[in-house]
């Protein structure tokens, strides 16, 4: 699913692609959470063990952070707690 962000897009011209693996550590399984950008590069990645809104919230707090400006558009599965955690 496709969310844009901002109506202006000569601002920023960035498209970020998110997607979620899962890793075993330790017996456990976690969620390795990376986001790409529109050239291929891997600008972040995050291990966490949930995958609800929260950590949604949190993995693109730091990646917003990270970048300085929020993307016109963001890639995404269609896991609802991303729609929700970009709205916040």
């Amino acid at each position: 699913s496709v969310i844009s962000l901002t109506s202006d897009n000569r601002l920023n011209a960035y498209i970020f692609s998110t997607s979620v693996r899962y890793v075993l550590l330790n017996r456990s399984t976690y969620e390795f959470w990376s986001a790409v950008d529109q050239d291929g590069y891997v600008i972040d990645i995050m291990v966490q063990s949930r995958r609800d809104k929260r950590a949604a919230v949190r993995f693109f707090r730091k990646l917003f952070k990270k970048q300085g400006s929020t993307p016109w558009k963001v890639i995404t599965d269609k896991l609802s707690s991303y729609s929700s955690a970009l709205r916040e």
